[in-house]
C-alpha cells in the first residue's frame, strides 16, 4: 500500500524528489526561455499548513537549482474551502511568465483562481502540480 499525502508533505526527503522533477521538466519544456530573465516562480496561496509548507520548500529547491526568482506569498486566500475560493494580491511579481506550483490539485479550482488574479495583471502563467488527485 501507498503512501498517505499527509506522510509525503511531512517528509523532507520527499522535498528533492519533487523539486528535481519539476526542474527537469521546466528545463525540457522552456528550454533556454527559462534563463532568459522572463520568468519567476511562486506557490498557490497557503491554506492549511502556514509553516514548513510542502509547496513553499520545493519552489524554493527548484529556485536554488534553476536560478530564477521565487515569489513567496503571492496571493492570499481568505478562506479554507476548495471550490470557489477568493484570492487577493499579495506581491507581484516583476517577470512576466509566473511559473505556478500546487503540491497537490483536487479540483483545479486553486489553478483557474490564480491564473485568472494574474492575468488581471498582465501575467502569463504556466502551472505546475506535484500531486494530481482529479479523476
Amino acid at each position: 500500500m501507498g503512501r498517505t499525502l499527509t506522510e509525503i508533505k511531512s517528509d523532507p526527503a520527499e522535498i528533492p524528489h519533487f523539486a528535481d522533477a519539476v526542474s527537469d521538466f521546466l528545463i525540457k519544456f522552456l528550454g533556454p526561455a527559462l534563463t532568459s530573465g522572463h520568468w519567476c516562480i511562486c506557490t498557490s496561496p497557503k491554506r492549511r499548513h502556514k509553516e514548513h509548507n510542502f509547496a513553499t520548500l520545493i519552489c524554493i529547491a527548484i529556485h536554488e537549482r534553476l536560478q530564477i526568482p521565487f515569489y513567496e506569498d503571492v496571493a492570499f486566500c481568505t478562506s479554507r474551502q476548495r471550490i470557489n475560493a477568493v484570492f487577493t494580491l499579495n506581491v507581484l511579481p516583476e517577470e512576466p511568465n509566473v511559473i505556478v506550483f500546487d503540491d497537490f490539485v483536487t479540483t483545479g479550482s486553486t489553478l483557474k483562481g490564480m491564473h485568472e488574479l494574474l492575468l488581471k495583471h498582465g501575467k502569463n502563467t504556466l502551472f505546475v502540480a506535484g500531486i494530481n488527485n482529479k479523476l
